[in-house]
């Protein structure tokens, strides 16, 4: 018995080997003919492509897509008739006649004869009713022929044989879409989200490929009406809620996002952040007072668990807010001094009423950068600096030698700031922290006059190009390179230096005579446009005129071709602003001793306007252009 059934299993291996055999080659001979035939299809060969691809399907019926590729040769050949003959027997066989009948309805409609199409299709649905790939095969084919009406009612019809259909559900969507039915396709996704949550980010991939405004506000709104009916408990109430207000934020509807997510969040039994995580989207978009009041939420309604948390929030808007219009000159020196102070001061709060807040190192750092770089009081870095050393946690080391190394730089002391940054970075290596040290490590370099030193520094740091620091880099090198190509011996360089560590020590004084030989009206040096921005980044009522006959002889002169000559203009145009709505007093000193280099001050607001104007008729595309062009509108309303 056993020696039977050994004998069968060996002559049914043998039998399968031989088949296998035989198939192989036959099969390998088809693939190489499909691929070259294909070749042809592709290189426009078509009358070639399709001989082979006949020759395969006469060999080979029961593989539809070798009649697919050849019906596509006729197509492009226009030999519909061709076409409808060979796909027509296709259908009259037993291999594939569904998927025969939707092709051949495809031929009718590609050839102009769509009533023939639309008849051929319909046939196929009742011979096929209760097969879905064949309802989805038809309504993707009438898509693509971009017969939407006809590709939703099919949908619609396999929708209601197959209710629980994903894909059923994201291709009619889908078709909705394409066929600028945007109503129908939102609802249809929103129901798609409402049984998956799951697919949230699908659903927002699509509505973001599509970056249509129309589109975004229907979705709004849509979203909005389907939220009302949608109970707050349901798994997928809270993705749509994020997608309302991504939208809401794509279409610059700040206002509206604010007064949504505070809504969500005061009709949750729990803190759901959604005001929190809006505040952080608000920040990145430059809407600071908007920021401000997401986060206030939570410390106006004393909600522990984010309270302390937003203190710190809205101190880091107050700081990025004031660094903003300093960076561009978009507003005054006295509003930027006041966002800076408010920074602190809401840190000072924090500190008050949560001593044993978690991020309290954090909190320090920043306490004591702000005295440093903008109160100008060393005294009380050195105390919050003592704060953070009391907290005897080991995990702060690096942030510490960080703030020691800065009060060091204040105080100028520059070995010992090097070695205070070399401490803190090699202690952290990686992160905010690390790039931090290593740019100050370059400054302490550039203010002690070893400029070679500080190019080494700033290597590594400039390949960060995320890095906050990244710019400052970049920008310090430039004064480097600048400066010690017009001089090696960095004679040129060292005044200018000199005027920049002043700056950030407050002693604007001593910083402006550092600047008087790159700024006096007879000078040549490569850092004079540089000098000119320093000299505008700290301005103050007193130096007004003064400022703007420098900037105002620059720009006649020298400035010409200068790489900075754009926000040069801006400053000029603000301080002349300023100098007009301020009524600052004009010295002979700023006007000018010769008739070569004097000064006109605007005097009234149509001489405010022209300097706005100029901006926009030398750079109508730049970077001020539009800063330029409301302040025109401001000045012509208070006009009428």
């Amino acid at each position: 018995m056993n020696k039977q059934v050994y004998s069968s299993i060996l002559a049914f291996i043998m039998l399968f080997m031989s088949c296998a055999i035989a198939v192989h080659p036959v099969q390998a001979q088809n693939s190489n003919a499909y691929f070259i035939a294909n070749q042809m299809l592709q290189n426009q060969q078509y009358e070639r492509a399709y001989d082979m691809f006949y020759n395969l399907h006469e060999e080979n019926p029961e593989n539809y897509l070798f009649l697919e590729k050849a019906t596509e040769s006729l197509i492009n050949l226009k030999r519909y008739e061709t076409a409808i003959e060979i796909t027509t027997e296709a259908r009259n066989q037993a291999y594939y006649p569904a998927r025969a009948g939707i092709r051949l309805g495809e031929i009718y409609h590609i050839s102009g004869d769509t009533q023939k199409a639309f008849s051929i299709w319909e046939e196929v649905k009742r011979e096929n009713p209760g097969n879905m790939e064949i309802f989805l095969t038809m309504a993707r084919a009438m898509r693509d022929r971009r017969a939407f009406d006809a590709a939703i009612d099919t949908y619609k019809a396999a929708a209601r044989l197959f209710s629980d259909s994903t894909v059923l559900s994201s291709e009619l969507a889908s078709t909705y879409m394409r066929a600028g039915k945007y109503e129908e396709s939102v609802r249809e996704y929103l129901d798609l989200i409402k049984e998956n949550p799951d697919r949230i980010n699908y659903v927002q991939s699509t509505l973001l490929r599509f970056n249509d405004d129309y589109l975004y506000d229907i979705a709004i709104l849509e979203i909005g009406d389907f939220l009302e009916d949608l109970p707050a408990t349901h798994p997928s109430y809270r993705d749509l809620h994020q997608l309302e207000l991504w939208l809401l934020l794509e279409r610059e509807l700040y206002e509206r996002a604010l007064a949504t997510a505070r809504e969500f969040e005061e009709s949750q039994s729990y803190t759901s952040y959604s005001l929190y995580g809006l505040g952080a989207k608000l920040l990145s978009d430059r809407q600071f007072k908007l920021a401000e009041e997401a986060y206030r939420y939570y410390v106006d309604n004393n909600i522990e668990v984010a309270k302390y948390q937003s203190l710190e929030e809205i101190a880091n808007i107050y700081i990025e807010w004031a660094d903003y219009l300093s960076d561009f000159n978009l507003s005054s020196g006295q509003k930027r001094d006041s966002l800076y102070k408010k920074a602190f001061e809401t840190l000072s709060q924090l500190e008050r009423q949560e001593p044993g807040y978690r991020n309290m190192d954090r909190v320090y750092i920043t306490q004591a950068e702000l005295a440093l770089e903008h109160l100008h009081d060393p005294r009380d870095a050195k105390r919050y600096l003592a704060k953070l050393e009391q907290r005897a946690d080991s995990s702060n080391l690096a942030q510490r030698s960080y703030i020691q190394g800065r009060i060091y730089l204040y105080d100028r002391n520059y070995s010992r700031a090097r070695i205070a940054f070399t401490k803190s970075n090699k202690d952290i290596r990686l992160g905010d922290l690390a790039e931090k040290t290593r740019y100050y490590l370059a400054l302490t370099d550039f203010y002690s006059g070893d400029y070679e030193f500080a190019k080494i520094q700033l290597n590594a740091l400039e390949r960060q190009t995320t890095s906050y620091f990244a710019n400052d880099a970049v920008q310090l090198r430039v004064w480097i390179q600048d400066g010690l190509q017009a001089d090696s011996t960095g004679e040129l360089l060292r005044p200018f230096a000199k005027a920049v560590e002043y700056f950030a020590q407050g002693a604007r004084d001593s910083a402006i005579s550092a600047l008087e030989p790159l700024i006096s009206e007879n000078s040549i040096n490569p850092l004079s446009d540089e000098a000119l921005l320093e000299l505008s980044s700290h301005i103050s009522p007193d130096i007004l005129t003064f400022a703007y006959g420098r900037i105002a002889r620059y720009l006649d002169s020298s400035g010409r071709s200068s790489p900075l000559r754009e926000r040069l203009m801006w400053e000029k145009a603000r301080i002349g602003d300023r100098i007009y709505s301020e009524k600052a007093t004009v010295s002979q000193a700023d006007t000018g001793n010769s008739a070569s280099s004097s000064i006109a001050f605007p005097k009234n607001t149509g001489e405010i306007i022209s300097l706005y104007e100029d901006i926009i008729l030398e750079y109508p595309q730049g970077f001020y252009a539009s800063f330029a062009r409301s302040r025109i509108e401001e000045l012509q309303n208070i006009e009428t």
